[in-house]
């Protein structure tokens, strides 16, 4: 369980089929245009319902399994199937979420390692040993502060020689050391749950080794030794620092800890991917969140033969948890794609599979023509070779065919024949594989495509003449001052049909035509097949002025033959002043300042650099920005003085008003001018103050304010007629929670809390549900600091439970770690007398998929109470029963409202509403009554809603653990009138 190398995984290459040689002339003209990046309108590794995808490789690799995110989400999350090198140090992204979808809660938990190496191996070693045990504390202190449990976690960790060589290894492997189902506070029976999760759940230590030692470890993390003895290749090794800047060739033991940890909390299934047999019999958790898209169904639905396929069914098994699905888009960016815009025939975004090496992928990506490289052998669109035909690759994106030699080397031979891209045509049918590989010198992007897209694109090649594109090679040249000549150098890109000839055109810029150089006149020529560059040359003038480093501005313009320009065709000249300055110069310390709008002045400091020669001054005054003098600042004009041999800082005041007015952050500008004494300025040169309103929110028909004013919530909608509007508040008794309603205030639409979580994460939480299907953006603002959090819902999908625990980090806090010796003896606390492996007085739990079920009951008038809500003139009665993570239960309390529609629910506090209900009539739509339903909470309920006047039932629950989903139920009642 959990096993999984990390780092070198190999391409699996495929034998391509063989062509004829090329000829010497090859193709050198490609009429397809297109950009290698990402496609922003859809985000990587998820399915088209958003869940966000697994990786299930085909055919199955060794050492890795389901239990990974896919290689397809981008950027790099950690549960990926190799250890990214650009996944930011201590991050666990996604994989959070991923926890709370199988049951962890949020906070924090006490995680104790405890080693298990004899004296001096391992974690005891005398030389490696305190370094290791400092790293995997903080990957420890990680995770124990995202995960809440009251029970303590124990991890046994030790060093062990694992498999390594030839390139690739296991790093490390973990698992959990047991599981229990059906234990008291189990949210699904008959589950398997691994031993920390259940512990968690249940609230009491479960795991009982040799039935004598409760603390013995409730999982196992083991690290390959023989990583450090450079068993993947010379110089590899672990990198054990705590800052994230791990060197080349070198692998993150923090971040290895951290994935590793994560398979043994709750992220690996005990399912039997190669057989799809379930453990004992029986599913685990993590298998119900498995969602194999082929058969529309999660695991725990699936024949042994259906999991076994599901195990390999690439690109369509994905995670169907809410968390995951609902900050899917806070993680993940646009996926990755090559974009052709030209011809219109083939225009569009083609789904890429994406590198683990070279630079990531960006919005909107590198631009280019693409043309086939070739590389001279009998198998030349391999470019397993050095490419034959970098003239006419120079500047483009290559086009190659997978097979024999690995990805890395095809794109290296691309760049050095000066491609900017690369795109790998799949030389078999199926998705764009992923491409794993290791290279630090390639320093240019590569993607993968289909093979069905590859052949596509070069049908649509033509061999047309091609006088390529001309292009400065560089987008900035320098030259010292006294270097009398500057050579720009021009690139001849693409094709090289024809004679070519462009001009290059000087403009000033900090530098003076006839002072500091000569203005250009001329240009570079291009003669018929050749390509590469040609330089031009400037002629400059020196001189014995202290003026600083001055700019020449360059164009190029006007080109024959055919040719076009190319990007970049302007250019900056730096000219190198080689004159010291004995004044110096003199410069604002930073480019922004910022100030509370109650903090009276906001301190501006200068700094003079260089030269401390002479007695200097500059002048300094303020203008500009949204914010507006002698209202929100106080104007100043006033000069900066520096003694002679005085460097340093100076510091002045300027003075900010406090006014009553809710604002948005304002802005002004400070400028440096007129230096006098021989001193010049520096950048910056100006710099913009940031004043941070202190007013609390003003409600409004439009605008919610909770906690006590802190944060402002505001709603825009857009219908399916592209009607557009805000959210309208409906006003409450509560300081934490509020309602919006966008057509009708009798059809109450969304239900918005902030709550104070500063105790639990450290974070101000924002929930929030909504019945509706229309496109919506809610935006939460921190009045105090101006942080911002955004929530959209696409046009069209049922608006999903927000539980964004995460939303505002303004509380300090954090979660307690300890490191305990192997030896330790164990605590005293008694021995569960229940079973190791199964807890037989279980508690009645809910379904762990919603459904709703119909009955009868006696007919008969709702009557309203505390725990009764009547809707749409009394006919329909509501009721919820909900239990939470330590088997507390209880009735749903009725909030009352002004609505015959619509209903609201709170379940521990009346300012924290949990649930908003609504029976409407669409009788005149479909023959009838509707329920729809939202709540912002992820304990467990059961809504029942009762037709009183024939008694017909609609029961509708939600899982514990679960973020409740909408309600969205247009068939509930078929009793209209």
């Amino acid at each position: 369980m959990g096993r999984c190398n990390l780092l070198l995984l190999r391409s699996v290459l495929i034998a391509a089929v063989l062509v004829a040689a090329v000829t010497a002339n090859p193709i050198a003209a490609v009429p397809v245009n297109g950009s290698v990046g990402v496609d922003p309108n859809n985000l990587a590794g998820v399915d088209g319902s958003g869940r966000v995808l697994l990786y299930t490789p085909n055919p199955l690799e060794p050492g890795s399994s389901v239990s990974h995110f896919d290689s397809s989400a981008f950027p790099d999350l950690l549960m990926e199937p190799s250890n990214s090198s650009g996944l930011a140090f201590q991050q666990l992204d996604l994989t959070v979420f991923q926890m709370r979808d199988i049951g962890w809660r949020g906070g924090s938990s006490t995680v104790t390692m405890r080693i298990q190496d004899a004296a001096g191996q391992g974690f005891n070693d005398p030389a490696l040993g305190a370094q290791r045990r400092a790293a995997v504390q903080n990957a420890l202190a990680v995770w124990a502060s995202r995960l809440g449990s009251s029970v303590e976690i124990n991890v046994n960790v030790a060093f062990e020689s694992l498999e390594c060589g030839n390139g690739t290894g296991v790093l490390a492997q973990a698992g959990a050391r047991f599981l229990f189902e059906s234990f008291a506070g189990a949210p699904v029976p008959g589950t398997w749950y691994h031993g920390a999760l259940a512990e968690s759940l249940s609230g009491q230590n479960l795991s009982l080794e040799d039935d004598t030692n409760p603390n013995s470890g409730d999982l196992s993390l083991t690290f390959n030794s023989q990583i450090d003895s450079a068993c993947l290749g010379a110089g590899s090794r672990y990198y054990y620092g705590l800052n994230g800047n791990v060197p080349a060739n070198q692998i993150s033991f923090v971040n290895v800890a951290l994935h590793e940890l994560g398979h043994g909390l709750g992220f690996s299934t005990f399912a039997n991917s190669s057989t799809g047999g379930l453990f004992l019999g029986q599913p685990d958790i993590y298998s119900r969140f498995i969602f194999d898209n082929t058969r529309g169904t999660t695991w725990n639905n699936l024949t042994n033969g259906q999991r076994q396929a599901s195990a390999i069914n690439s690109g369509r098994v994905a995670w169907s948890g809410n968390q995951v699905r609902s900050q899917a888009s806070n993680f993940l960016s646009g996926r990755p794609a090559l974009t052709i815009t030209a011809p219109a025939s083939i225009a569009g975004a083609y789904t890429a599979g994406v590198a683990n090496f070279g630079p990531p992928l960006a919005t909107p990506g590198l631009s280019g023509a693409l043309v086939e490289a070739f590389d001279g052998t009998s198998s030349p669109r391999l470019l397993c070779s050095p490419a034959v035909n970098g003239s006419e690759i120079a500047g483009k994106i290559a086009l190659v065919d997978r097979g024999t030699c690995n990805f890395t080397v095809k794109v290296k031979n691309a760049q050095n024949a000066g491609a900017i891209a690369v795109v790998i045509a799949n030389n078999v049918a199926g998705d764009p594989p992923g491409m794993n590989g290791d290279d630090n010198t390639i320093v240019i992007p590569s993607i993968s495509l289909s093979q069905s897209d590859g052949a596509l694109i070069r049908a649509t090649l033509a061999e047309i003449a091609d006088p390529g594109t001309l292009a400065f090679d560089a987008a900035t040249f320098t030259v010292d001052e006294a270097a009398g000549t500057a050579t720009v150098t021009v690139r001849r890109g693409g094709g090289t049909d024809g004679t070519v000839r462009v001009d290059v055109v000087t403009s000033d810029g900090s530098a003076t035509a006839g002072d500091d150089y000569q203005a250009a006149a001329g240009g570079v020529t291009f003669n018929d097949g050749q390509g590469g560059t040609r330089t031009f040359g400037l002629t400059i003038l020196d001189d014995f002025d202290t003026e600083g480093d001055e700019t020449i501005g360059l164009t190029l313009a006007n080109p024959t033959g055919g040719a076009t320009l190319g990007t970049p065709n302007e250019a900056v000249l730096s000219i190198i002043d080689d004159d010291l300055n004995p004044a110096g110069a003199i410069a604002f310390t930073a480019a922004v300042f910022q100030v509370n709008e109650g903090g009276g002045n906001a301190a501006i400091t200068v700094e003079r650099q260089g030269g401390t020669l002479g007695a200097v001054s500059v002048d300094v005054a303020t203008g500009g920005g949204s914010a507006t003098a002698g209202e929100d600042y106080q104007t100043v004009m006033t000069t900066v003085a520096f003694a002679d041999g005085e460097g340093g800082t100076k510091a002045f005041d300027v003075p900010i008003f406090d006014d009553d007015l809710e604002e948005l952050l304002e802005t002004f500008g400070v400028a440096l001018s007129n230096p006098a004494g021989g001193v010049v300025l520096a950048t910056p040169s100006s710099t913009m103050v940031e004043i941070f309103d202190n007013e609390p929110c003003q409600p409004s028909q439009t605008r919610l304010c909770l906690n006590q004013g802190r944060f402002a919530a505001e709603v825009a909608w857009r219908d399916f007629a592209g009607n557009t509007g805000s959210g309208q508040v409906e006003p409450l008794d509560s300081d934490d929670s509020g309602l919006l309603w966008f057509f009708d205030s009798d059809n109450l639409e969304m239900l918005v809390k902030v709550l104070d979580g500063c105790s639990i994460t450290n974070h101000f939480w924002v929930f929030a549900a909504a019945t509706t299907d229309v496109e919506y953006t809610l935006t939460v603002t921190d009045k105090m600091t101006g942080a911002t959090s955004v929530y959209t819902n696409p046009l069209g999908v049922s608006s999903a439970a927000i539980t964004d625990t995460e939303a505002f980090a303004t509380c300090p806090g954090g979660a307690t770690s300890e490191i305990v010796s192997g030896d330790t003896e164990p605590d005293s606390a008694a021995a569960s007398e229940a079973s190791r492996w199964r807890d037989l007085a279980t508690q009645a739990s809910l379904e762990q998929i919603a459904r709703f079920d119909t009955r009868l009951t006696k007919q008969g008038a709702c009557q309203a109470d505390n725990t009764h809500l009547c809707l749409n003139q009394g006919r329909f009665q509501v009721e919820i029963q909900w239990i939470d993570f330590v088997g507390q239960e209880g009735p749903g309390q009725v909030e009352p409202l002004a609505s015959d529609d619509s209903g609201l629910f709170w379940f521990f506090d009346p300012n924290n509403l949990e649930a908003l209900v609504k029976v409407l009539n669409g009788c005149d739509i479909n023959n009838r009554y509707w329920v729809f339903a939202a709540a912002t909470t992820n304990v467990g309920y059961t809504l029942t809603v009762t037709d009183t006047l024939n008694g017909e039932v609609r029961r509708f629950t939600n899982p514990l653990g679960v973020a409740s989903a909408a309600i969205t139920d247009t068939d509930a009642f078929m009793t209209c009138p």
